[in-house]
């Protein structure tokens, strides 16, 4: 997935209006999807927040499900305050922190329609075409497309260094994208991740300035392994002619 539509911004009215998506706060399954997002396993029966089963739980990064464990965070909705504002680039957007917040805390999910890979690969079709994607892979068979449905955490923008990651847990059996912080952020401060070539086909060129940058985004696992091979030489070419 990418970062966010070019729309210039109208004095008065908020970000979300002026954004080609409908905001939504669960995502969207279409045929197929709902049953591979599932697990076979359920939450260990939680006997009480800080009990052992409450603590397996958390490290698995599993919810509990008995109503009254802190360890809900996704059920609660309890997120840091985000916003989204315009970004360094002309006419682009980002998501910074609305207040402060500490490492380990959840911010955003990354929510959208749930595609299986055939039904993506359809969609990649026209989507490949457009200079913003709004894609994050759930698990390697389903992917989601944040492009018409979708929640603020499209518009984190990729870094190599970043600020938070995405983060995979599971609620009532079901595998949820989180966007949790990796460092201590102030109110104003960017929220970034590393889209870590997660989908898609086409390569772009990664101008965040981060020290150790890996030169190019936008790499998929699904292609051929000559491709991908094709594709280091190519970022091992350009980390040459920039220490040149």
């Amino acid at each position: 997935w990418a970062g966010p539509t070019r729309r210039r911004r109208r004095p008065g009215r908020p970000a979300s209006q002026l954004q080609h998506f409908t905001l939504i706060t669960r995502s969207i399954f279409r045929k197929g999807s709902d049953r591979l997002a599932r697990r076979d396993d359920r939450a260990a029966e939680c006997e009480g927040e800080g009990s052992t089963s409450c603590l397996e739980n958390a490290v698995m990064g599993v919810e509990c499900e008995n109503g009254v464990c802190a360890n809900r965070r996704i059920q609660l909705r309890d997120f840091r305050h985000t916003l989204v504002q315009p970004a360094a680039r002309p006419d682009e957007w980002s998501l910074v922190m609305g207040e402060s917040g500490r490492t380990g805390d959840l911010v955003e999910e990354y929510v959208g329609e749930c595609l299986t890979r055939g039904q993506f690969k359809k969609v990649w079709e026209v989507a490949k075409t457009r200079e913003h994607l709004y894609f994050c892979a759930l698990i390697h068979s389903l992917v989601l497309d944040g492009s018409r449905f979708g929640s603020f955490a499209r518009f984190a923008n990729h870094h190599c260094d970043a600020s938070a990651e995405l983060v995979q847990m599971t609620v009532a059996t079901e595998r949820r994208v989180v966007i949790r912080l990796r460092l201590d952020l102030e109110k104003g401060d960017e929220v970034t991740v590393n889209y870590n070539f997660e989908v898609g086909e086409l390569e772009q060129e990664c101008v965040c300035g981060a020290e150790g940058c890996s030169c190019w985004i936008h790499r998929m696992p699904w292609v051929e392994e000559d491709q991908t091979e094709g594709a280091d030489a190519r970022a091992e070419g350009k980390r040459v002619q920039r220490s040149n």
